[in-house]
């Protein structure tokens, strides 16, 4: 008998973890995977993607999860490759940084209007200190001209 450790609204997110646990030599599956896949937006009306093991491994799959949750394996990456936990100002190197977001209410309004998702983080930054604004060009998931071919098309 499968039993859910963590559910998560995309299943990339949970096909993380599951791989994780999978490291850790715990047997993980995805629940709902590809209803997800196939129509995100009800992701949260499904109850989401959600990450199973067997009932003889759920104690030591919930510790690996709350490892996770608590930032953990994160710490450990930044150590071996020696990333930053937290966004740098690249004029002044403070780590006093705001995240630019996107309006909740223009997201929303493209949902509606055009059915294009639009993520609310453009990972775009502001200094606190210097007041200098950037974008992280390596964390953006998509080009904005694919984007806009995509929102052109539909």
């Amino acid at each position: 008998m499968l039993a859910t450790v963590s559910t998560h609204t995309t299943a990339l997110e949970a096909h993380i973890v599951a791989s994780r646990l999978r490291h850790e030599g715990i047997p993980a599956f995805l629940g709902a995977e590809h209803h997800i896949w196939a129509k995100w937006s009800l992701s949260v009306a499904l109850g989401g993607v959600r990450v199973q093991v067997p009932g003889s491994h759920i104690a030591e799959a919930r510790q690996v999860v709350d490892r996770i949750n608590r930032g953990e394996y994160a710490q450990e990456l930044s150590a071996e490759q020696l990333l930053p936990l937290e966004p740098q100002c690249p004029a002044c190197s403070s780590t006093t940084v705001v995240p630019l977001r996107l309006s909740e209410k223009v997201a929303l309004l493209m949902v509606f209007l055009y059915s294009l998702v639009t993520p609310y983080n453009q990972h775009r930054y502001k200094c606190g200190a210097c007041g200098h604004k950037w974008q992280a060009h390596h964390e953006r998931g998509y080009p904005r001209l694919v984007i806009a071919t995509y929102a052109l098309g539909t």
